[in-house]
This record gives C-alpha cells, sequence and structure tokens, in this order.
C-alpha cells in the first residue's frame, strides 16, 4: 500500500509547485478587484496590505516576487477563506460590497439615531478626534428628516463614522 510519504519526490515537488502557482495566482486575481471589493478581502492586516502593494505595481520582477513571498508564508488557515472571498467579490458590482467598516458604521448609525445623546457619548468616548458639533448635526437631520433626506442623511452620519473607522485604523 502506498502512501503519501511514498510518493516520489519529483511528485511531491510537482504537487508543491502546483500548490504555489495555485495560491500566486489567487493572490494575482485578488489584487485585480475593484478597491471596494479589496477593502472586503479577509485576512491578516500585513497580507491585505501586501495586496494593495501588489495592486499598485506593474507587472515585472519585484511584483513577482512580492506575489512569490506571500504565496509562501500567508498561514495554511487563510487560503480557503481568500479562495470564498474572491469567489464572492469577483462577481459582485462595487456598490454591493459591504466591508466591515460599511457593518460597524451602520451598526453605529443605528445606535446613533435611535439611543440619541446616550450613544453620542459613547460614540465621542470611543472616537475622540470626532467633531462632535458635526457628528451631533447628522445625527439630528437623519433623526429628524423623513423619506429620501432621511436615507441621505443617514448615509452623511454612516460616511462620516467610517471615517472615524478609518482614522481610528490608521493610528491604532
Amino acid at each position: 500500500m502506498t502512501t503519501s510519504d511514498d510518493r516520489s519526490r519529483t511528485e511531491r515537488r510537482r504537487a508543491e509547485r502546483a500548490l504555489l502557482d495555485e495560491r500566486k495566482a489567487l493572490l494575482d486575481a485578488l489584487a485585480g478587484l475593484p478597491p471596494e471589493a479589496r477593502a472586503a478581502i479577509p485576512g491578516p492586516p500585513d497580507l491585505r496590505a501586501a495586496i494593495e502593494q501588489i495592486t499598485d505595481m506593474k507587472a515585472d520582477s519585484a511584483r513577482r516576487r512580492i506575489i512569490r513571498h506571500f504565496a509562501r508564508r500567508t498561514p495554511e488557515a487563510a487560503w480557503p477563506d481568500l479562495r470564498d472571498a474572491l469567489a464572492t467579490l469577483k462577481g459582485l458590482p462595487p456598490e454591493a460590497v459591504v466591508t466591515v467598516e460599511d457593518e460597524q458604521a451602520a451598526d453605529w448609525a443605528g445606535r446613533l439615531i435611535e439611543d440619541g445623546d446616550a450613544a453620542l457619548a459613547g460614540f465621542l468616548d470611543r472616537f475622540r478626534a470626532v467633531d462632535r458639533n458635526h457628528v451631533r448635526r447628522l445625527q439630528r437631520n437623519a433623526r429628524n428628516r423623513e423619506g429620501s433626506a432621511a436615507a441621505r442623511a443617514r448615509a452623511a452620519l454612516e460616511e462620516a463614522i467610517k471615517e472615524a473607522l478609518l482614522a481610528e485604523e490608521g493610528d491604532g
């Protein structure tokens, strides 16, 4: 009976090479996604930063070297999530992509609209660099408007919250 350890050295190397080629192609495809879709890619921050770096590079040896480096060094557990993300994000239009920041901004906006000043105090405690008056005005507009004006006001509030989230992420 033959086990995987009994495979010839050549067969093992071919299998490793095929896996590496598959991972390089996956990273290259992820780098080719639109910016909105790339923001929704799961994985370690250094891998997401590498994908952004790969996106900005022309196709040359340095780009191939970075792709090869991350194809070899990314943990095994990250690959299934990356494959699923590519399959999900590849066919979506950019406006349909929902990032973690979008979800958090929608959650904060809902709390700010529903809970009022109590939620605003919690928000300002967490995001100290945010302009209190600006957020308060956006909150008030989202609560008091009706129809499409309310939707626009909520979108403006969510955008301001998303900027605060991204600023905090950049600082931390």
